[in-house]
């Protein structure tokens, strides 16, 4: 079974209920447990065939992977499941290379370099930063699909409704009233003109559960109600007993006779509750469907040339293995790429914030300036308040930025350095929030005063931006030209689809100084 299917299937178990209540965070919690144990499996008991070595290695061979399975920290499971289903990705590739052109040809081409190649997806995947930013979505073939989940309201409640949803829009982006409710609140009729007192309107929701009607009005500047006896007779003092005054609870109809008319342009609102046993096509819908996205792997290629004498010389004198060495080079520089690529689609995709503009210059009512920087992180609470008014659900997943905004968050109080040893590209330089949310540094895209906060999504279906992992990275047959010039090409092949770009919000430092 493709990991979509096993993703599709782990998320059809997940009880929709849970994403409408303060549970989101379980499901979510489900969804990864699940495909950190399909990774931890396959780590356990899956195997490769060495074509160097002849013989067959156990993934559970590598210490390194073991030990991210086995830590406390979820983030770490996680980097371990997503680089298992990437190594078992390309070996698959690898084996169906032999199948289409013939282990002899395999072996000749990839025989020093296929363990290699499997290593090298084992030690640049787990520290690309796709792992902290974004969710990675394996896929089986060049041409594959991804799934996004965009939950919706099934059903329109009726225009004149005080919290209106209209069929297909996003759940959790619009505040509603009454949608999971027998409990109902209409803006009755249209506004009043001055001058009528008796009004006529059929509510929205039947049958009416009598006892439950209230009518609301402002007649001579002040607000009256009016409510029905359970006979369909309505009742109150503000009303004229010659009427008609009257609740029909099967048809939803009703008709009120004020004595004076109701203040010009003031809405009349009627409350209700209806009965959903009675009525059980009127119960609204919420649609947690799982949608596939098509997405193409690019083909995203180097090439890299030595000189044999430059070879012979390095392994003669220096004990290197040229082609080995320049393998991981070039795998790191794809890593680099990779990182610097996904980097500038969150940097395009962000909207700016004016107020998440921080003015970083001295005053006299700060006693340093490392107390005037800790303020940032009042920006950065701006930011999850800002996530959460556009898409109604989020906080933060991680904040990026340039050089001087990173060392401004770096500033801030419970801030945690990360243990870093001679970075290449992009790379978390601490937590913020006691520990809990990584700051990454990347700046050779982003401004150096520019920072962006984001969330990764509830769950995979959820995402802001998905990475479409086909073949992290695949290594040609060296060419040995006449010129005794070496030639040897790679690719990584994957695609990066954006979903929720409301999940991404960005802001400035200015008058920084280090």
């Amino acid at each position: 079974m493709g990991l979509l299917a096993a993703l599709t299937e782990t998320a059809s178990r997940i009880n929709p209920a849970l994403l409408m209540t303060e549970n989101k965070d379980r499901a979510a919690a489900l969804f990864r447990e699940n495909n950190i144990k399909r990774g931890a499996r396959l780590f356990d008991e899956g195997s490769f065939y060495d074509l160097q070595q002849k013989r067959e290695r156990k993934y559970s061979d590598w210490s390194g992977l073991g030990d991210l399975f086995e830590s406390d920290n979820p983030r770490d499971n996680w980097k371990a499941a997503m680089t298992m289903h990437a190594i078992e990705k390309t070996r698959q590739y690898i084996e169906n290379a032999k199948e289409a052109w013939g282990e002899a040809t395999v072996q000749t081409s990839l025989g020093a370099l296929n363990p290699r190649v499997l290593d090298v997806v084992r030690i640049f995947y787990p520290n690309q930063i796709a792992t902290e930013l974004v969710d990675i979505q394996p896929i089986d073939g060049q041409v594959g699909e991804i799934f996004i989940m965009k939950p919706i309201f099934s059903n329109s409640l009726p225009a004149n409704d005080i919290g209106p949803i209209v069929a297909g829009q996003e759940i959790f982006k619009t505040a509603t009233y009454d949608y999971a409710s027998e409990v109902v609140n209409e803006k009755s009729v249209a506004s009043a003109n001055g001058t009528a007192t008796t009004f006529t309107w059929t509510v929205g929701r039947t049958p009416v559960i009598p006892r439950t009607v209230s009518i609301v009005a402002v007649v001579g500047g002040n607000t009256v109600v009016v409510g029905d006896d359970g006979n369909g007779n309505l009742v109150g003092a503000s009303l004229n007993v010659a009427g008609p005054n009257t609740v029909n609870y099967t048809t939803g109809a009703m008709a009120v006779n004020f004595t004076t008319a109701p203040t010009s342009t003031s809405a009349i609102y009627t409350q209700y509750a209806w009965s959903s046993e009675a009525n059980t096509a009127g119960i609204n819908e919420v649609e947690f469907n799982l949608t596939t996205v098509p997405v193409q792997a690019r083909i995203h290629p180097l090439k890299f040339t030595y000189s044999v004498a430059a070879g012979l010389a390095a392994s003669a004198h220096l004990a290197i293995d040229v082609q080995d060495t320049l393998a991981e080079l070039s795998g790191q520089y794809l890593k680099v790429e990779r990182d610097n690529k996904l980097v500038w689609l969150i940097n395009q995709s962000a909207a700016a914030q004016t107020t998440l503009n921080f003015d970083a210059s001295q005053s006299t009512q700060y006693f340093d300036r490392q107390s005037k920087y800790a303020d940032i992180e009042l920006k950065v609470n701006e930011a999850e308040s800002l996530i959460q008014t556009a898409m109604g659900r989020g906080g933060i997943s991680w904040i990026m930025g340039g050089q001087n905004a990173t060392n401004l968050l770096a500033a801030t109080k419970g801030f945690v350095r990360a243990p870093v040893t001679a970075p290449i590209g992009s790379y978390v330089v601490g937590h913020m929030r006691d520990g809990t949310v990584p700051v990454i540094r990347a700046t050779k895209v982003m401004s150096s005063n520019d920072y962006i906060v984001g969330y990764k999504g509830y769950m995979a279906g959820d995402a802001a931006v998905v990475l479409a992992e086909w073949i992290p990275i695949y290594f040609t047959p060296v060419f040995q030209a006449p010129t005794l010039q070496n030639q040897q090409g790679l690719m990584s092949m994957y695609d990066l689809f954006v979903n929720n770009a409301g999940y991404y919000v960005k802001g400035t430092v200015s008058n920084y100084t280090a």
